[in-house]
C-alpha cells in the first residue's frame, strides 16, 4: 500500500525506478545502498506479515499508529535508514516473545 514515492524514500532511489523495481523491469544491484535497505525493507514486511497474521489490514493500521515504543508512527521513522533498522528490529524483538 505504499506510494512509489514512499518506497523510494525508504530505500534511497527515485520514483520512476521504484515504478520499475515493482514491474519486475528493474532489480537493485547487489552489493548497493537500496539493495541493501530493501532487503531490511523485505524482513520489516515479512516480520510484520507474520506478526499480523496476514493482515494487511493490520499491518496498514500498524504502520501508521505512534507507537510509544518508538517514539513515532513506523511508516515516518522507516523513512530514514536508523529508524528502518529500528522498526525492523522492534518487530522483529517482539515477534520473538510470542
Amino acid at each position: 500500500g505504499l506510494s512509489n514515492e514512499t518506497l523510494g524514500k525508504i530505500i534511497g532511489v527515485s520514483g520512476p525506478t521504484t515504478s520499475g523495481l515493482r514491474s519486475g523491469s528493474r532489480q537493485p544491484e547487489r552489493g548497493t545502498k537500496p539493495f541493501e535497505l530493501a532487503q531490511y525493507f523485505v524482513r520489516l514486511f515479512r516480520s510484520l506479515d507474520s506478526l499480523m497474521g496476514s493482515d494487511d489490514k493490520a499491518s496498514i493500521s500498524w504502520l501508521k499508529t505512534p507507537n510509544t515504543d518508538l517514539d513515532g508512527r513506523p511508516i515516518d521513522l522507516i523513512l530514514t535508514i536508523r529508524g528502518l533498522f529500528e522498526v525492523a528490529d522492534y518487530v522483529d524483538d517482539f515477534r520473538a516473545r510470542v
